[in-house]
């Protein structure tokens, strides 16, 4: 078969040919990838204009977490969600000395006990998970001098607020998001006060699974991992990437090749949830200003519907095959249903945007030889595309 462009190609089959050299590959649960897949909302306008239309599209985008600032505004939002599409989401905490609005002011640590209460009765069954202040190297003032001590204090507290409240122990308590390595590397280790590391993970223009672009790997997955995560949490904990995606400097079409990559290359490289940003808006969102569905809101859906699999837990099993080609760039990610079908996500992981010239790249075709042992039906081949 030819891999003609970068997008994902998922092959479908049910498994047992005889590989000469196939190797046994455990998957992973199809359900837990789609699971991984979340998207940042806000609770104001445009998305509080477009309140009915924003929920259809959710409808149609079959996603299950959200991410939202807590607002008493986001918390009914984010309940009447969760009614209509059983949609959970992660609070983003921490509000500050001038107001919710006032988002350059100090945090205010006396205002915890309120955002947990509001938190529990505005919201309680949509709530998935709490996450410590959003970016506050860059959102603090000049009144904040020692703004990583009043974060780290701030973190404690609400991780110990938390854990002590019956009704919100059993909600995982993410780190807060910060926007440098010195930032990680000032606030340091919070491994007593989270549940989850959480990091921003944008790769600006690049495509998801780039080596980086600077000292060290700059910008790639592992430079996260690296020189992010092991400040925050040198016991490495589950990271979640509250934040990523692309904008409107990449061409539409190409970001539709990207995204559906970007949460598989995130996913086989071991961080559990990550949040696009963002749903509406034309130059971050899924959607446009109008609520139009760009093409990557067509190849997100896609792929949610193609290997969603709701239902209680299940083992997943071995898969042997063997990939046969002269390229080195192809990455898998193996799934299985709980009927047993396995789904293999096939795509190569090679740039197809030309970051200096601005120009889309065409990588040309190559050919590889996919082999599985005997099943009793041939394998379904079926291409991820931007549009239905």
């Amino acid at each position: 078969m030819n891999l003609v462009r970068p997008i994902a190609l998922i092959i479908a089959f049910s498994s047992t040919i005889s590989c000469t050299k196939a190797a046994s590959v455990a998957a992973q649960s199809a359900d837990e990838f789609v699971d991984s897949i979340g998207v940042n909302v806000h609770a104001f306008p445009p998305y509080t204009d477009q309140h009915d239309l924003v929920k259809t599209r959710l409808g149609e985008l079959g996603v299950r977490h959200l991410r939202d600032g807590d607002n008493e505004q986001a918390l009914r939002y984010a309940e009447d969600l969760f009614v209509k599409f059983g949609i959970k989401t992660t609070f983003l905490m921490g509000r500050r000395i001038g107001g919710p609005d006032e988002w350059k002011s100090p945090l205010d640590l006396a205002k915890i006990d309120v955002e947990l209460s509001e938190i529990k009765k505005l919201a309680g069954a949509a709530t998935e998970a709490l996450e410590g202040p959003n970016e506050y190297d860059i959102h603090s003032d000049k009144r904040d001098v020692n703004w990583a001590a009043t974060l780290r204090g701030y973190q404690q507290q609400l991780y110990a607020k938390a854990k002590s409240d019956p009704a919100l122990k059993s909600l995982p308590v993410i780190a807060p998001s910060l926007t440098s390595a010195g930032a990680y590397s000032a606030v340091g280790d919070l491994d007593a006060a989270i549940d989850r590391s959480c990091v921003h993970l944008y790769q600006s223009t690049r495509n998801p699974g780039t080596p980086g672009w600077g000292d060290n790997g700059y910008g790639s997955i592992r430079w996260m991992f690296d020189f992010i995560v092991t400040n925050q949490s040198p016991s490495r904990k589950i990271v979640w990437s509250t934040e990523c995606g692309y904008n409107s400097e990449l061409p539409e079409r190409v970001e539709a090749k990207y995204l559906p990559r970007m949460f598989a290359e995130f996913y086989r490289n071991g961080i559990e949830r990550s949040f696009k940003y963002e749903l509406l808006g034309n130059q971050w969102g899924l959607l446009r200003d109008d609520g139009s569905p760009k093409p990557a809101f067509m190849a997100l859906r896609n792929l949610i519907a193609l290997l969603k699999d709701p239902g209680p837990s299940f083992a997943p099993t071995e898969l042997d095959f063997d990939l046969v080609s002269k390229i080195d760039d192809v990455r898998t990610l193996v799934l299985q249903k709980r009927d047993g079908t396995f789904y293999i996500v096939l795509w190569r992981e090679v740039s197809g945007w030309d970051v200096n010239q601005k120009k889309e790249l065409r990588p040309p075709s190559q050919s590889l030889t996919l082999c599985v042992r005997q099943s009793s039906r041939q394998p379904s081949i079926r291409w991820m595309k931007p549009a239905p």
